[in-house]
């Protein structure tokens, strides 16, 4: 990703779907973020995917819980899943660790400017 370190705030996508690493695409936006940044990420669940009979060469369908330990794994904190109002698709967030973790020693890794 063409983008200096620490230099997005939010991040929205909904393109996870083409991605051949899950685990890659995440450490980048954890590299590009700023501390305290937002991450949102909509997709439909694998399920669905599966269901819609999606070519496999082209799409490569995400589990919620696939998405949770990515982000994890990137350093992300907060992850969650949200499903609006019984809809298909759903909202996984998260929030790159900041100073407030420092300060008050909760573990996770820290990042700034």
């Amino acid at each position: 990703m063409p983008l200096p370190d620490s230099s997005i705030e939010a991040i929205s996508v909904h393109t996870i779907y083409f991605w051949s690493s899950l685990e890659d695409g995440m450490l980048q936006f954890a590299r590009v973020m700023r501390p305290e940044g937002r991450l949102v990420i909509g997709f439909l669940p694998k399920e669905h995917m599966d269901a819609m009979g999606m070519p496999q060469a082209i799409f490569t369908p995400r589990d919620p819980e696939q998405v949770l330990l990515a982000m994890r794994a990137a350093g992300l904190r907060d992850g969650q899943i949200r499903q609006p109002d019984g809809r298909r698709w759903l909202a996984a967030t998260a929030v790159k660790p900041g100073w407030s973790q420092l300060l008050f020693g909760t573990g996770f890794p820290v990042y700034c400017c």
